[in-house]
């Protein structure tokens, strides 16, 4: 896990960059690299200075030979964030076809495999990946992205520069930054973050993840070219055995390492793999968020798991005052505000895990997507179990229905109307039902799980902390999708499949539980009782960087009315993220 930063600028511009990573030593402490390259266009006579910089977190291979940008045959340069599952395996196949390595680095399998496949590579790869990649010998230099976008990959282009980075806060001592109106409205709005490829930022795009983009270097143009989602291969009916391998496969690691556990179905499964791994986790020991409020606690569960497979239990409790003392570095760390406060307790548990030693760590985000854990896929099992001819007519039916039940609806507290917003938000990424690979696809890859990854990577990478989502791998992509609905849900009781796979090796408790909550800490037990008066100052702190988009008297009056009866506005907790990343990013008045 690392951050990288890349740049073309003309030279005739005088300010070409050799690094982006000095804001984002975090994403990799062990090491800093940049390289610089001129590259001249014949046709033209313009000239290009292109920049590859490299923060490393080293997980595997740790000789200095590994360290990046990696150049391989003085022609292919490689800036590479992320993690290959399968490249041993890749690296035997590349050395048949005559292919010779001299790192035992997964970045250079990256290389050598680009160099025989081509853009195919990128179909080959297992794991989680964002990649800059350029031949020397061509005007082409090629973006990736994993699948499913667990490492992040942004891109900023004006004039004749073209930036590319892992955070946003690359950016900020280059260009000023600026509010993109819509999404700040859509997610005060909504609370959500799925903007398509937008941002909060005005002018900065997200990659698309899943796809091969090309930036042309005599056009000056970026595309996309082609999807990196391998072609469909076939499992056999034996899913348990392929699903227990392929999770295993995410457990090759000479670094210490631990697992995040709630006491739910997936976080045990990761942590019964920790047991059987020949590399056991770091002294023995896993972590877990314990919750304030006692009726929203996991605690008794996480120590059952724990219990069962003879590890040892850190449970990270945050402390309200040291929660509000830290919330301007999580702020900034995150870039971007979260719908729940229960993420922000995420920062607090690898903090714990930082101060112990751990240098990985594995969650289980993805499976609910995978296989079924939430309640909308019951919409697609019961049209699956339909006649065409009535499941057709009736889907188109209530498609219509629930379009209009979710017509917008503007917070009386908001200036700022965002028709655009509104628009893509019920014409574009409206939630499909009826359709299970629809379902899916639109979970994994819309929302929410891209909001979760976003956390789950800033929060981990604060404290130069890889952390590691199993689960998400195009080889289970592809299980899931061909798994039968007999092993999907049966018995009253989802993603039976992970039940049956785990039978006998968890307890029943944990595996036949039916009242999962999450890492959860809930923000309306501190809001709404306990700390009401201090939420108040924040919000009152924060409100007038808001003031083009709010009405300040309104939001007052309505968070007092929100206390006195005790009926709670998640909208407030989002305007108090909002100004602090405000004043971070915008204002530069935190850094």
């Amino acid at each position: 896990m690392c951050g990288l930063g890349f740049s073309i600028v003309s030279e005739a511009l005088s300010r070409p960059r050799e690094s982006l990573t000095d804001r984002i030593e975090h994403r990799g402490p062990d090491f800093n690299g940049s390289k610089k390259f001129c590259y001249s266009l014949n046709e033209t006579g313009k000239q290009f200075s292109l920049s590859f910089s490299h923060r490393r977190l080293a997980i595997t291979d740790f000789s200095s030979l590994a360290n990046q940008p990696l150049i391989v045959d003085d022609q292919f340069i490689i800036i590479f964030n992320g993690a290959i599952f399968n490249y041993k395996e890749l690296r035997g196949i590349l050395q048949s076809l005559g292919a010779n390595f001299v790192t035992d680095s997964d970045t250079e399998v990256i290389v050598q495999g680009y160099k025989f496949y081509g853009l195919d590579v990128f179909k080959k790869l297992q794991g989680m990946w964002s990649i800059v990649i350029w031949d020397k010998l061509c005007s082409s230099v090629y973006f990736s992205r994993d699948p499913f976008g667990i490492k992040p990959l942004f891109y900023y282009q004006k004039n004749h520069e073209f930036y590319c980075f892992s955070e946003v806060k690359q950016l900020l001592d280059i260009v000023n930054l600026s509010v993109n109106d819509d999404s700040l409205t859509y997610f005060l709005n909504y609370g959500v973050t799925n903007f398509g490829n937008e941002t909060l930022f005005n002018g900065i795009f997200e990659f698309e993840s899943g796809f091969v983009y090309e930036f042309d270097l005599i056009t000056e143009k970026l595309e996309k070219r082609e999807s990196v989602i391998c072609e469909a291969n076939l499992i056999g009916l034996d899913y348990s055995k392929s699903l227990n391998n392929n999770l295993s496969s995410a457990f090759n690691a000479d670094v210490p390492y631990s697992v995040s556990v709630s006491g739910g179905l997936d976080s045990s499964i990761l942590a019964y793999l920790g047991k059987q791994a020949t590399n056991k986790p770091h002294k023995n020991t896993v972590y877990t968020s314990v919750s304030s409020d006692s009726s929203n606690s996991e605690e008794i569960w996480a120590e059952q798991i724990t219990n069962e497979l003879g590890f040892n239990l850190v449970k990270v409790r945050t402390d309200f005052f040291d929660f509000k003392n830290h919330l301007p570095q999580i702020i900034y760390h995150l870039e971007t505000p979260t719908q729940s406060m229960s993420a922000y307790f995420n920062y607090f548990v690898y903090q714990s895990m930082k101060k112990d030693g751990v240098k990985m760590s594995f969650c289980g985000q993805g499976a609910d997507e995978l296989f079924g854990g939430y309640s909308q896929f019951q919409y697609a099992r019961f049209f699956n179990f339909l006649p065409r001819f009535i499941g057709n007519p009736l889907s188109r039916i209530l498609d219509v229905l629930l379009s209009f039940s979710w017509r917008h609806t503007h917070h009386p507290i908001l200036k700022y109307k965002s028709h655009k917003r509104i628009e893509h938000f019920f014409k574009k990424v409206k939630k499909p039902f009826f359709n299970l690979n629809d379902v899916i696809d639109y979970f994994l890859l819309k929302d929410p799980l891209p909001r979760y990854l976003h956390w789950e990577d800033r929060l981990s990478m604060a404290h130069s902390i890889e952390s590691r989502v199993p689960f998400l791998q195009q080889s289970i992509y592809l299980l899931a999708k061909d798994v039968p609905w007999r092993l999907r849900y049966k018995q009253g009781f989802t993603k039976y499949i992970l039940r049956k796979t785990y039978k006998d090796k968890i307890s029943d408790k944990i595996l036949f539980r039916k009242d999962k909550k999450g890492f959860a800490n809930s923000e309306q037990f501190w809001i709404l009782t306990k700390y009401s008066a201090d939420f108040r100052v924040l919000l009152l702190e924060n409100l007038e960087y808001l003031s083009d988009y709010i009405h300040i008297e309104s939001a007052i009056k309505g968070y007092d009315q929100m206390v006195v009866n005790q009926h709670y506005d998640p909208i407030y907790w989002r305007i108090i993220q909002l100004g602090l990343w405000h004043r971070t990013f915008i204002n530069k008045l935190v850094s």
